[in-house]
């Protein structure tokens, strides 16, 4: 067979694997390292694997122009505008820690 992916079980050997099969082992895998790591299981869906990946690869410090090659992303704004899911919690919390920085220090008689 010229596919990457064939089954091994006796019903279906040798035939390819869909592409709805493998993304079920793949948001499976996903669910089961959240699981072991005891942490609350967000929703996953194969394509969502694209934005936890590259925002992963994001905070380990590989650079943005990596990431885009590796997702053959044309552009820094695609990943930006729509995988990014951490980059915008991130800048989300670095706002609000500001603002209530800034009304605690207002709001304080010591400072």
């Amino acid at each position: 067979s010229t596919q990457l992916f064939i089954a091994v079980a006796d019903q279906m050997k040798g035939l390819p694997v869909s592409s709805q099969r493998i993304s079920s082992w793949i948001t499976s895998c996903i669910r089961t390292c959240y699981d072991l790591a005891g942490v609350p299981t967000m929703h996953t869906t194969a394509h969502s694997t694209r934005a936890q990946a590259s925002s992963s690869a994001f905070l380990a410090h590989i650079p943005i122009q990596d990431i885009c090659r590796a997702a053959t992303w044309s552009s820094v704004h695609t990943f930006a505008s729509h995988y990014a899911i951490v980059q915008h919690s991130r800048d989300d919390d670095a706002f609000g820690s500001a603002v209530l920085n800034s009304a605690v220090s207002q709001s304080d008689p010591a400072s």
